[in-house]
């Protein structure tokens, strides 16, 4: 993964839902209800729309903000993920 100041490209664009299906299955595995409470209405997409990406930031950024439940691998990952909804954000 790449630190946080670098930018993101189109590779990692790719890597976002990979990404979020490890987590998933993580989540799963060890039963982490309360991230997958907050991932799971918005993911998979429905489209990918502007607006189904803003809810899937909005949900990253939630995940980021969880005190506990994430480990520091899940919680990297997860702001991984939210650069890479960001990036596809600013440039629609």
């Amino acid at each position: 993964m790449k630190d946080r100041s670098e930018s993101i490209d189109v590779t990692d664009r790719a890597k976002l839902f990979p990404t979020l299906d490890e987590l998933i299955d993580g989540w799963c595995a060890r039963r982490a209800l309360r991230p997958l409470r907050i991932l799971l209405p918005v993911y998979p997409l429905v489209s990918p729309l502007t607006d189904d990406i803003a809810d899937l930031h909005e949900a990253l950024r939630d995940l980021e903000n969880l005190r506990d439940g994430l480990s520091p691998d899940e919680r990297s990952r997860v702001t991984y993920a939210r650069r890479i909804a960001q990036s596809i954000l600013d440039d629609r």
